[in-house]
């Protein structure tokens, strides 16, 4: 939830898309709710008109309540949804979902209310959903399910009192390949720890036109990418656009970047694997000093003078003649996939990425950490975390500043 509260401050609704207006005028048809659910009720509720939904499972079998909303949507653009609802009791309920129909796919996100008693607003973005089959894009979204699974055998509720679209920041996006959408929603996690919210770009969506929304380009896993995607990655260098591509790339694209690829080093030829990545000096401004990461096959790479900002270590922490993270003018290289084991110094070797193409990205990422002071140190408002600042050792506010 912490992620979540940070990106919210970063929300835009995207009235292009969904268009001004309540609830209702965003409906494309009339709601249908699952066998054992009530009818969803139009009812003026703690200030808000919203859709109440009830579910009665002291006396019903279902093992869920859900509830489909028709709508006619396009989210190749937008980040993802938010949604205003309130839920005075969430014990009842073992998990809530939401549903997301595009082209025919169905794309799974759970959600967790606060369950306060008052409205508040839920974000579920791209990366939080994992398709139920191969996504086929975000260009047709005809329906939205919410749903309640049964936990204890008591009667709870929901209201939902409007679904906003959210625009995610505009220099970021990532590409998310066809098949395991594990990477994407990896590098989406990370650069959300900064207050960065990255559109997710389908696969099945991907035209010169729309990455060149971004400045920047991640590019997680994407080992066998057909003819018109790679058309559209080459399109996107020649225009400008800096693409940060991980692991197994084609070899147009490579030469695009500026790099070369090596042999390929499989688990057998790293005896004892491999235990992270470090940086070398100021070859990449704001990177930490090294991550972990045990990966077990890595790309090789010919490098040019200048272009090796980070060198893979073995699994005791010596340095390896391996480079790592690859840099030129046009964009960057990991030779190996971003696992994600080092959640405190991984997304910082993200965001370094990131800002070397992108500064202003450096600017997000501190206002984000300093919207959160208050709560990390554990007071109610940024004039305590300024008094503590004060009264901090020399050495600690020169270091701040």
């Amino acid at each position: 939830m912490k992620r979540r509260r940070a990106t919210l401050l970063l929300v835009v609704l995207a009235t292009g898309a969904f268009g001004a207006g309540d609830l209702a005028s965003r409906l494309a048809g009339a709601i249908e709710a699952n066998s054992g659910s009530p009818k969803a009720v139009w009812r003026q509720i703690a200030g808000r008109r919203a859709l109440d939904l009830q579910c009665p499972f002291d006396t019903n079998d279902a093992q869920r309540c859900f509830w489909d909303l028709p709508v006619r949507l396009d989210l190749r653009e937008p980040a993802g949804l938010v949604l205003t609802l309130r839920c005075p009791d969430a014990g009842p309920v073992a998990q809530f979902n939401l549903y997301i129909r595009s082209n025919g796919v169905w794309h799974a996100a759970t959600f967790s209310p606060q369950a306060t008693g008052g409205w508040e607003q839920i974000q579920i973005t791209k990366a939080d959903t994992r398709p139920e089959g191969p996504s086929q894009g975000w260009s047709r979204v005809d329906c939205l399910r919410i749903a309640a699974w049964r936990g204890e055998n008591q009667s709870t509720s929901m209201q939902l009192a409007d679904i906003q679209t959210i625009a995610g920041d505009p220099t970021v996006g990532i590409l998310c390949g066809q098949g395991d959408t594990t990477y994407a929603r990896r590098t989406a996690g990370a650069l959300q720890d900064f207050g960065i919210l990255a559109n997710l770009v389908d696969q099945a969506d991907i035209s010169s036109s729309l990455l060149q929304s971004y400045q920047v380009l991640f590019v997680p896993h994407l080992p066998n990418p057909d003819a018109a995607t790679e058309n559209a990655l080459l399109a996107y260098v020649r225009n400008g656009g800096h693409p940060i591509v991980f692991y197994t790339v084609p070899d147009r694209l490579l030469a695009s970047l500026g790099f070369t690829s090596g042999p390929y080093y499989p688990a057998s030829k790293l005896p004892g694997g491999l235990g992270g990545v470090t940086f070398q000096g100021t070859a990449l401004p704001g990177a930490p000093e090294r991550f972990i990461q045990h990966s077990g096959n890595i790309m090789g790479a010919v490098p040019q003078a200048n272009q090796v900002a980070a060198w893979w270590l073995d699994s005791t922490g010596r340095a390896t003649p391996y480079p790592a993270v690859l840099v030129s003018g046009n964009g960057a290289w990991m030779t190996h996939v971003y696992l994600g084991q080092d959640p405190h110094e991984g997304p910082k070797a993200l965001l370094a990425l990131a800002g070397r193409f992108a500064p202003e990205l450096w600017r997000t990422a501190a206002l984000s950490r300093l919207r959160e002071a208050p709560r990390t140190i554990g007071v109610s408002d940024m004039s305590a975390v300024v008094e503590g600042f004060r009264q901090a050792p020399v050495e600690a506010r020169r270091q701040v500043q």
